[in-house]
């Protein structure tokens, strides 16, 4: 049996939006889907969110196609008729909204596969992000602001679980997340294909909106309490802070990264 995404109720997905937009990539396959049979019949349609909302056609054919039943049984998927209450006793949470997907362990990419082909002009490298939900939030982001992957270490940092996937919003199923044993090594491998390295800090002097943002680039984001290590900040080409107006002293880490991606997109789209 495949090993699964944690321990109980962590080994699960759920909600309208991030089971469908999972089981439509075709990446992640749960091992089981478990529906509120009350609330769905197995010949009804699931749309996919990131086409359109629900259902996902008009024709008859298009909605027999997209069925429950026919897309798992398409990509092996379990399909397991349940209730409401049943659900909120599985995955120990009452907002399901009648869905509920079994998964197993994420298929992080093959790092050293990057290199096969043309580097992805921009790459977000997280440096020891604790909390999970702030790692689908910048998981999110990065996906949303064009980024082409997301390297993190294999060990001080939160992995791809179910918290961060609800946080996501299903974007951990749409851009490559690699998994490295240490990420000076990796950006030793990256800087030497020419891309540059960029991370925000509170004690540089540059200003994010004074600087010129190079391309290919890595954008580091540090740890919520530490910011990015000593040693990841040594390794930059570019340092710069984020200024701020208020008493606050410091971003949370999914924020500042929506920031830095948002104007490393601005500059690159020249608006």
């Amino acid at each position: 049996m495949p090993k699964l995404l944690g321990n109980h109720n962590r080994s699960w997905i759920w909600g309208r939006h991030l089971v469908s937009a999972t089981i439509h990539a075709k990446y992640w396959i749960p091992l089981e889907l478990h529906y509120d049979s009350h609330r769905f019949s197995p010949h009804d349609p699931l749309g996919d969110p990131i086409v359109g909302d629900f259902p996902l056609g008009d024709s008859i054919e298009e909605a027999h196609s997209t069925s429950l039943k026919n897309l798992c049984e398409a990509v092996g998927i379990q399909l397991v008729a349940s209730t409401a209450d049943q659900l909120s006793r599985l995955i120990r949470a009452e907002d399901h909204q009648g869905l509920a997907a079994r998964m197993p362990e994420f298929p992080y990419a093959d790092f050293e596969g990057l290199f096969q082909a043309q580097l992805p002009a921009l790459l977000v490298i997280l440096d020891g992000i604790q909390d999970s939900f702030n790692l689908g939030a910048i998981i999110r982001c990065a996906e949303a602001l064009g980024a082409g992957g997301i390297v993190l270490p294999e060990k001080g940092q939160s992995g791809v679980n179910s918290q961060a996937a609800r946080s996501s919003a299903g974007a951990v199923n749409f851009l490559p997340i690699y998994r490295v044993p240490a990420l000076d090594r990796a950006i030793d491998q990256l800087k030497s294909r020419g891309m540059k390295i960029l991370a925000a800090t509170e004690k540089s002097e540059q200003s994010l909106w004074n600087v010129v943002i190079p391309a290919p680039l890595c954008l580091i984001i540090g740890n919520e309490g530490k910011g990015v290590s000593s040693a990841l900040l040594s390794a930059c080409d570019i340092q710069v802070r984020i200024p701020m107006a208020g008493q606050t002293s410091s971003l949370n880490a999914a924020v500042a990264a929506g920031i830095l991606l948002a104007e490393i997109q601005r500059q690159s789209l020249k608006i």
